[in-house]
């Protein structure tokens, strides 16, 4: 009787731990389900709150083209964490750069605003190479045709 009990409480206690190990693994997967939910809730919220900006710089009244246009490539610079972004246009016949918009430190608003040739630019650097462009810093890139479009260090 005595071994009958014994046995009986071995087995409880083997089926107790299997429960428990089941639990234990069940709590972690639903613990990683709900860490999904929030981070995929967080990333819609962010979005929602992106697209509500920008229907909000383009919708202000009152405000011209390049005005809105300002309004939205300052947008962009903040969403994506850039201190520089310039809009421009093309003129092929001149083969000049000219900005239309640009987001910028004060102390390179004037450099950046210059004409430039299009050939001594990233924008013609960029047309001419066929290759996307990866620059993480652009006082360190290796591009000595670009010599004209490197912000200076002046302050």
């Amino acid at each position: 009787m005595i071994i009958l009990a014994l046995l009986i409480m071995i087995g409880v206690d083997v089926y107790v731990s299997s429960l428990n190990r089941q639990l234990s693994q069940s709590k972690r997967q639903l613990e990683q389900e709900v860490d999904e939910r929030r981070r995929a809730q967080e990333a819609e919220h962010k979005q929602a709150e992106r697209i509500r900006r920008l229907y909000e710089a383009a919708s202000k009244p009152g405000l011209s083209d390049r005005e809105q246009m300002q309004e939205m490539l300052y947008l962009g610079c903040h969403n994506l964490h850039m201190e520089i972004g310039m809009i421009t246009q093309i003129d092929s016949a001149a083969g000049s750069l000219e900005p239309i918009s640009i987001v910028a430190p004060a102390h390179l608003l004037g450099e950046l605003g210059a004409t430039r040739q299009v050939n001594r630019s990233l924008c013609g650097i960029t047309i001419t190479s066929h290759l996307p462009l990866v620059l993480p810093n652009l006082e360190q890139a290796e591009l000595p045709e670009a010599e004209a479009a490197r912000p200076s260090r002046r302050r």
